[in-house]
């Protein structure tokens, strides 16, 4: 009979578990199959935008010019647009082949029919595509610029760069807000629900458990007995860091580390003194120091190989 509850109990869990899931999976957005770009504040010099890729001439979606694009903007092979190639990046109207594009600016907003913008802006209409190739072409070339040009095809300015690269919590709906004015362009990111219910968890657990591990490991050669005290304390200590530091709770990144670090050197040595009142406190000391800043070091690290970028 008590098996029997257990059973019972373990399918009610993932039925609860499951549930809000399925249902962020059916109200949220259809994948994105265009990528659009809302543009404001421009010049009147302004007549056309582009989208800069990273390309090189060995691609095989390279082509030397879009004479068809070329033709139709009248714009040549020798304008600046077509000849631009700094650190990477290339045009996407008139180098990438088989580019989908509406470069020329839009007095009414309404380039892409999905999206309805002010009257005040213009958006260009760079790519689209109902099958694989959208998704193909945003996994390729995730960091993108903006470029507006003038009549001839000359460059007015370039804006920052913009990754639309997904992560594990986010991805990219396809369209990108760019402030010809204060020169900002940013991607729009949509929450991914499913992520933050079931990937994320596991991801602070991970972090928790390998930091209080190496912890405890480096406690055997200070002989601090009983581990189970440690685990405890770090259990603690490193959820209160790993949120913090997830959450964006204090910015910058390195203000937060700094901050979150002090926290977690002072508060387990305060409770180890407190826990091992037969261990000197400059033993206790040492020790704290040593296990908290190779953790700390070792996490950096995993950090640095994205193994723990969110």
């Amino acid at each position: 009979m008590k098996k029997g509850k257990k059973y019972l109990f373990t399918i009610i869990l993932l039925i609860i578990c499951i549930l809000p899931a399925s249902t962020v999976i059916a109200n949220g957005p259809p994948p994105p199959n265009s990528l659009s770009v809302h543009i404001s504040k421009y010049s009147s010099e302004c007549s056309y935008a582009d989208i800069l890729i990273k390309l090189s001439d060995n691609d095989s979606n390279y082509v030397a010019f879009n004479s068809n694009y070329g033709e139709d903007l009248d714009i040549s092979p020798s304008s600046e647009i077509v000849q631009y190639n700094e650190d990477g990046f290339m045009s996407y109207t008139f180098h990438f082949n088989g580019a989908i594009s509406e470069s020329k600016m839009n007095e009414d907003g309404f380039i892409n029919r999905n999206i309805t913008d002010e009257h005040t802006s213009k958006n260009i209409f760079a790519y689209s595509d109902s099958g694989p190739a959208y998704n193909d072409f945003i996994s390729d070339h995730y960091q993108l610029k903006i470029v507006l040009l003038d009549i001839n095809g000359s460059i007015l300015q370039t804006s920052n760069e913009v990754s639309v690269k997904a992560g594990i919590t986010s991805y990219f709906v396809g369209r990108i807000i760019y402030d010809a004015e204060q020169n900002i362009a940013k991607a729009e990111m949509r929450t991914n629900m499913l992520a933050i219910m079931f990937w994320l968890p596991l991801l602070i657990a991970f972090r928790i458990f390998v930091s209080t591990g190496l912890e405890i490991l480096a406690a055997i050669p200070f002989k601090i007995k009983p581990k189970r005290k440690i685990f405890v304390v770090n259990l603690i200590t490193q959820f209160i860091l790993t949120i913090v530091i997830l959450a964006g709770l204090i910015k910058p990144y390195w203000l937060a580390v700094l901050i979150m670090e002090v926290f977690v050197y002072s508060s387990e040595y305060f409770a180890y003194t407190k826990l091992f009142k037969d261990i000197s406190n400059k033993k206790l000391l040492i020790y704290t120091v040593v296990a908290n800043t190779t953790s700390l070091l070792i996490g950096l690290l995993l950090n640095m190989l994205g193994i723990f970028t969110v």
